[in-house]
């Protein structure tokens, strides 16, 4: 009788706290070797990736997410142990001094299965999980499990998206997934449970990765997390239900709240206020909406205007989760991130100085590269950070227009609804609804078009889509119709925050990026606190962002299935990749889409192609054959999830479906929707 021998690759354990430059060095001496004949190319672009992490965290002194602990945080030790205090300290999670290196020649894409060398007996095992679990937590029940934090230092590969050319030469970092491993179950500091009881004690795990020739680089980590006791459950159940109680009086706890939304509110009515050549709120009123988690503000000149005056139908646009609508539209705005969003789209530099990046110390770069290098940070920035905004002066009150992006929202009352997307959905939308009748409907003249549009992006559009419904009950019976168009909204819900909280994806796109760049735009200390940032997230993920996630959408939904939407809605989504259309290259577009999604879902980066479009086919197709029919559901691929309104086809289907919405058109969808939210 014989054996199948076990061909499945082990994986090189290297002993020592993690660093750039172990990395590195080890690369230098053993890797270059092995990745084999005919790959010396590879391995330089690889070496060249390595050495440049290295610089940055010899500059820093240790690169979060790059170097163990010990090298960023002069506090911790080799076995660096980090409790994450919004877990109650129910959660130590233990970085173990050791990590794990393999050559990668991969053809398909075919998971990949590699054992990590961790103890050579189950005893080791057991013993290696006894020393590092906390001396007050042995009466307690704690489940152990070990996480494995990957990554792959590229030197060709294979593409990510089926648009992008069928393989390259890159020097690029990537991810191979995170795999998690339940190790056991512990009662009194014995294994009552143990999930590996007839494997051996080195885990074998599976990794996602994409052809080509690349460096994986692995990281153990054990995660403790213990269980409560009767007290604590009961203490936690009292607490859970007041919050609950105070939350539907409309005072939800400080710990349901988004600390940034006071001062993001703040710093962006100055600047609506000056666009608009009105008077910004009083310090009490905006301290009394931020304590309310919902405010109503105008966002077009007409809306200044008494309700008297105000006698076409009106827009509402709502940004998505921790943003603005200052930022989420800033596309469309008269805003210096619009000239740069501009010249991203036609590939151009963008005006000189409209944007201002904080830099640390060492001079400037005046050449070409340099030059280059600035006008890419600028885009980033500007894509993504509403703060990078420079401080330019507004164009004057008499300026033509709010919204060259969107001429329509500049010729009738448009309102900015600006919210805490800590909060559950119910709240914002609850806000919502009393909003509108205190600012739109109340003093409405009887001669008024008595029609309001939501305009919404991301998260916002869940919110848009739930107070649809609400709007109607409401003020249906007096003669008020309303619609939506929705722009990248999760409508079937977003597995995007099962990703959030872990510090390889968040960390490796920072750090990838300023490797991709080319300079450091953000301090050690600024990365550093991603870590508590994401940790915090990812146990305690505020109500409003459970809200999104399929099983939130599902519960709301009360039984009905996700893809039911309320009538008169106009969905646009896209599958994020390079195009003609978007000036991303195709190794930048892989780098990005790798290091910060972790996935090749067809999304637009964070939302599904399928969910934004509430399970439903695009009508591409249909608009192509009839160029003067408004698509209800426009697939807008491949623009990413903050280019919607960047994209000159999507910001113009945009402006289609909102005329539709608003019944701007003869014989177009929105009379249609009108009439059947009457009937409905």
């Amino acid at each position: 009788m014989t054996t199948q021998p076990d061909t499945t690759p082990r994986a090189i354990r290297i002993e020592g706290p993690l660093s750039a430059r172990a990395v590195l060095d080890h690369f230098n001496d053993k890797g270059r070797a092995l990745l084999g004949a005919g790959q010396q190319d590879a391995a330089g672009r690889i070496a060249q990736l390595l050495a440049h992490e290295a610089d940055l965290s010899a500059a820093w002194g240790g690169l979060p997410g790059t170097d163990h602990p010990r090298h960023w945080q002069p506090e911790v030790g080799d076995e660096a142990a980090l409790s994450d205090r919004r877990s109650e300290h129910r959660r130590l999670d233990v970085h173990l001094p050791l990590w794990w290196a393999l050559p990668l020649a991969v053809r398909d894409r075919q998971p990949q299965r590699v054992v990590l060398p961790l103890a050579a007996t189950r005893e080791g095992l057991a013993a290696l999980i006894r020393r590092h679990m906390p001396g007050a937590w042995w009466n307690a029940t704690v489940h152990v499990t070990l996480e494995v934090e990957t990554r792959v230092y590229w030197g060709a590969r294979g593409a990510v998206h089926p648009h992008a050319a069928a393989r390259h030469a890159c020097a690029q970092r990537g991810d191979a997934g995170h795999p998690s491993l339940k190790l056991a179950r512990l009662d009194g500091g014995r294994a009552v449970e143990a999930a590996m009881p007839d494997r051996p004690a080195d885990p074998d795990v599976v990794l996602q990765v994409h052809p080509g020739v690349g460096w994986l680089v692995a990281v153990p980590q054990l995660c403790f997390e213990r269980e409560l006791t009767t007290a604590e459950r009961w203490q936690q159940a009292v607490a859970a239900w007041w919050r609950r109680l105070q939350s539907r009086a409309g005072r939800a706890s400080q710990r349901d709240r988004d600390p940034t939304w006071h001062a993001r509110l703040e710093a962006d009515e100055a600047w609506w206020a000056a666009q608009l050549g009105a008077a910004a709120g009083t310090a009490q009123a905006l301290a009394r909406e931020a304590k309310l988690g919902g405010a109503l503000r105008p966002a077009s000149r007409i809306a200044t205007l008494p309700a008297a005056q105000r006698r076409q139908a009106q827009v509402i646009v709502i940004h998505g989760g921790l943003s603005s609508a200052r930022s989420a539209y800033e596309a469309a705005l008269d805003t210096p991130a619009r000239a740069v969003a501009k010249a991203i789209e036609a590939g151009q530099p963008g005006a000189a100085g409209s944007i201002e990046l904080r830099r640390d110390p060492g001079g400037q770069d005046s050449t070409a590269a340099g030059r280059e290098r600035e006008l890419a940070m600028a885009g980033v920035a500007a894509a993504f950070d509403a703060s990078a905004l420079s401080t330019a002066p507004p164009p004057p009150a008499d300026a033509a227009h709010v919204w060259p992006g969107l001429p329509t929202l500049d010729e009738r009352a448009t309102w900015r609804f600006e919210h805490d997307t800590f909060l559950r959905i119910a709240q914002n939308v609850a806000h919502l609804v009393a909003a509108v009748r205190r600012q739109c409907i109340a003093g409405c003249p009887p001669d008024a078009r008595r029609h309001i549009v939501l305009v919404a992006h991301s998260r916002g559009g869940n919110v848009a889509r739930f107070a649809l419904p609400a709007l109607r009950r409401a003020f249906g019976k007096q003669g008020w119709t309303f619609a939506a168009v929705t722009l990248g909204s999760p409508h079937l819900g977003t597995h995007v925050f099962e990703r959030v909280g872990r510090r390889w994806h968040g960390l490796a796109a920072a750090v990838g990026g300023l490797r991709h760049l080319g300079a450091p735009w953000m301090s050690r200390d600024t990365l550093a606190e991603l870590v508590n940032l994401e940790r915090g997230l990812a146990y305690d993920v505020p109500p409003g962002f459970h809200d999104v996630e399929p099983a939130g959408v599902d519960r709301m939904m009360r039984g009905r299935p996700a893809t039911e939407l309320p009538p008169g809605m106009w969905l646009v989504g896209s599958h994020w990749g390079p195009s003609a259309g978007i000036d991303v290259d195709n190794r930048t577009w892989d780098w990005l889409f790798e290091d910060m999604v972790g996935a090749e879902e067809e999304s637009d980066g964070l939302v599904r192609r399928l969910s934004a479009l509430g399970g439903r086919a695009p009508e591409n197709d249909l608009v192509r054959a009839a160029p003067d029919r408004c698509p209800v559901q426009f697939d807008a691929s491949p623009v990413f999830h903050t280019h919607y309104l960047v994209h000159e086809e999507t910001r113009r289907q945009v402006a289609r479906m909102l005329a539709s919405a608003l019944g701007l058109v003869s014989g177009n969808n929105g009379a249609s929707c009108v009439a059947h939210e009457e009937t409905a």
